[in-house]
């Protein structure tokens, strides 16, 4: 091992000077031995120590990079690896646990190190051995890596982990909207955690190619911030939309028009082998104040899927989860049996519900979770008076369809478009659209001779309310 790059670290009770060499004792910056990254003791029995080489083993044993001699410390306690291409990489190689931010990562296994993390090698009160990982000169690497290219502008938004600016390409002056995500954040959240979560998102987005998908332009990863730069929508989301009602449900043409353009987003994510697992009102954008165009986002929970298999992970928001998710398997044990795509259906299920009363078809009672779980493993819903009276009977026909426990059963993406409320629309909007077209290609006197004698206004609008599907009349 070369010297110039050997570290050891020793306890008060154990001092010794072999192979000492980088170990960050200065006060200094102009001391600082060169390197990519700083391990700062959070004990001040234990020296800081600066990563030089690419990888960097910890532990006990006299030929790790950085040694230290304490009893509960592994021969080889834990390795850090920075690939070059900005990730670094921790393994777990200890006996009795290495943690990152409080959570264990397990022996021989290995999660991304982000900056500013806390690593920990021995826990105890009264003798821990931790590190605040920094990688050198972060802050300004963090801010030019964005505001090098964008000028950000007001915040559109904010969450427990990232906020929503908006932004101005430099260059071409261009508007976008940038999703700033704090990666520490997110790991304290992020139950699976999985800081490679982030970059999944980030990978389908930037291969979705759809109107009804947002759409992605640019991605830069730091190492304690993703800036992600999205297509700018202005109209807020569903759930503000659903909430300006105040209770009531959309007419029949506009729930309808939203929710054919979340279907085509849905069979396009399917087409491409993709499960989107978190659709509900606040992940559907709507591109403006006076438009029912809308954008799908959140792609956080998204995953690729085979066409033979299937997923496990307890995900989702609650309301628009789907009975198999919750499902144990017959012979009791607590895992689930798996699920596929048509969890999907259920939640677009969901939303149609929403669209047309205003109301849910799954709530809880108060912060009773299991009953709200129940009702959805049992399928249990209605069509209550007086939100739902006005509403056809296929349009309850499709949202009874699609709220189907069996999954196998469950309508399928092609059995939605070929439903009545769907289709009968369709062709009616192709008719209207053949007629204009007619329209233009003649004069006002072959227009005349076309129409029926006496079919005015009137005429017409009683046709239309004679070929309309007939009105629902309440309970399910």
């Amino acid at each position: 091992m070369n010297s110039a790059v050997m570290m050891s670290i020793q306890d008060d009770n154990n001092p010794t000077q072999d192979n000492l060499a980088e170990t960050d004792t200065h006060t200094s910056h102009e001391e600082e031995p060169n390197g990519w990254a700083r391990m700062i003791s959070l004990n001040s029995a234990y020296n800081n120590v600066v990563l030089v080489l690419p990888r960097v083993e910890f532990g006990r044993k006299s030929s790790c990079t950085v040694q230290i001699k304490h009893p509960a410390v592994s021969g080889v306690h834990m390795e850090i690896t920075n690939n070059g291409g900005g990730e670094v990489w921790l393994k777990d190689l200890s006996t009795n646990g290495t943690y990152i931010d409080g959570a264990v990562v397990g022996k021989n296994k290995m999660k991304l190190l982000h900056d500013g993390a806390e690593v920990v090698l021995i826990k105890s009160a009264t003798d821990k051995i931790g590190y605040k990982f920094v990688m050198m000169d972060a802050d300004k690497k963090e801010l030019n890596a964005a505001e090098s290219k964008y000028k950000l502008l007001d915040t559109l938004g904010s969450g427990a982990f990232a906020q929503v600016r908006k932004c101005v390409h430099k260059e071409t002056g261009a508007k976008y909207a940038m999703k700033i995500i704090d990666k520490k954040k997110f790991m304290a959240i992020n139950s699976s955690g999985r800081l490679d979560n982030l970059m999944d998102e980030v990978n389908i987005l930037r291969t979705a190619d759809h109107p009804n998908i947002i759409r992605m332009y640019d991605a830069i990863d730091t190492n304690r911030t993703l800036y992600v730069v999205l297509e700018l929508v202005t109209g807020g989301d569903l759930f503000d939309r659903i909430v300006a009602q105040e209770g009531k449900g959309f007419s029949e043409d506009v729930a309808r028009q939203m929710f054919e353009q979340m279907l085509a987003a849905v069979k396009y994510l399917h087409s491409q082998s993709i499960v989107h697992r978190d659709l509900k009102p606040e992940n559907i954008l709507m591109v403006s104040p006076d438009s029912n165009d809308i954008r799908v986002s959140d792609f956080g929970l998204s995953r690729m899927l085979g066409p033979t298999s299937f997923m496990k992970t307890m995900c989702g928001t609650p309301q628009y989860l789907a009975p198999e998710i919750l499902i144990e398997n017959s012979g009791g044990n607590a895992a689930p049996k798996g699920y596929d795509k048509a969890v999907d259906l259920w939640a677009l299920g969901c939303i149609l519900y929403i669209l047309l009363s205003g109301l849910a078809p799954f709530s809880s009672r108060g912060d009773d979770q299991d009953y709200l779980r129940r009702l959805i493993r049992e399928g249990k819903f209605s069509f209550p008076s007086p939100q739902w009276t006005r509403v056809s009977q296929n349009a309850k026909d499709l949202v009874r369809h699609l709220l189907t426990v069996d999954p196998a059963k469950r309508f399928t993406v092609e059995q939605v478009e070929a439903h009545p409320w769907i289709n009968q629309a369709a062709h009616k909007r192709k008719g209207a659209a053949a007629g204009d077209s007619m329209d233009a290609q003649q004069g006002p006197a072959q227009r005349s001779r076309v129409a029926a004698p006496g079919a005015g206004p009137a005429a017409a609008a009683a046709a239309a309310a004679a070929a309309a599907p007939a009105a629902g009349n309440g309970h399910f």
